[in-house]
């Protein structure tokens, strides 16, 4: 948890980040929640996404503000991912690994790469 506050705080600088969870109704279609509660570009941590550089994620991020995004929702699902969801609903799916994380170390993994992601943009020493 440690870990986490201390990149939320150091992203403040450049953007607000909000965590909300999506927990599974009877099995319910995860696609009406995302509908509800993403308002931006959706990506998708899958084990089966892209794997993409530190640079090509910060690439990702600079496109998408370019393009107008105020907002990109990342979405972390379980151990077996989103059951029943809509393709059509996500935008990109990524992977940082071909490995399974907890729900704590995979915010900890994306935290901080988004962390670099805006030093790179930013020209900031950090990503060296």
């Amino acid at each position: 948890m440690e870990g986490i506050n201390k990149f939320l705080d150091r992203i403040s600088f450049y953007s607000s980040i909000n965590f909300i969870e999506l927990r599974p109704d009877n099995n319910r279609n995860f696609t009406e929640k995302i509908k509800k509660f993403a308002k931006g570009y959706k990506i998708l941590l899958d084990v089966g996404g892209k794997e993409l550089s530190s640079e090509k994620f910060s690439a990702l991020i600079q496109e998408k503000l370019n393009q107008g995004c105020s907002e990109i929702d990342f979405f972390i699902g379980g151990h077996s991912g989103f059951p029943n969801l809509s393709e059509e609903i996500i935008d990109f799916r990524i992977s940082f690994s071909r490995c399974t994380f907890t729900h704590q170390m995979i915010r900890l993994l994306l935290l901080e790469q988004i962390y670099r992601a805006f030093t790179i943009l930013k020209g900031h020493p950090y990503h060296k």
